[in-house]
């Protein structure tokens, strides 16, 4: 099992500027778990990368601040970020997209069900989506 995995957020303009809201969450190593705001007109979820490897997501003046062990900007196009985080990090994050509005518009069988089914997303599940290779 693997002590980190790398999360896409979607946290770009079409011209590579930081927007300061996530729109869209993607486990990237088997595109599993894909996130969207489902308005993209409105402001989704509020987000900021932190010096010392954290992020903050929420609005202020409390967002929750999480550990990440690494981010770089403009992966893959200009629109993601890719941050490296423990899947239990990743779980959380994807329970706070869903108190946010998010929807899961394809994922893993087992992900995506228990999403649907508004069970909790854990970090076995991140990491049965990831082992999949979906």
């Amino acid at each position: 099992m693997p002590d980190l995995i790398e999360v896409m957020l979607c946290c770009n303009d079409e011209h590579g500027n930081f927007k300061h809201e996530i729109d869209a969450i993607q486990l990237s190593d088997c595109e599993s778990g894909n996130l969207e705001y489902p308005d993209l007109d409105s402001f989704a979820m509020g987000f900021r990368y932190l010096e010392g490897n954290q992020i903050a997501v929420g609005y202020t003046p409390r967002p929750r601040v999480l550990p990440i062990a690494g981010y770089r900007s403009h992966v893959g196009n200009l629109l993601w970020d890719s941050v490296k985080m423990s899947p239990a990090i990743a779980a959380e994050l994807f329970e706070m997209a869903r108190r946010f509005g998010f929807c899961m518009i394809s994922g893993e069988t087992n992900l995506f069900a228990a999403w649907e089914a508004g069970q909790p997303i854990t970090e076995e599940l991140i990491l049965g989506a990831l082992e999949d290779g979906w």
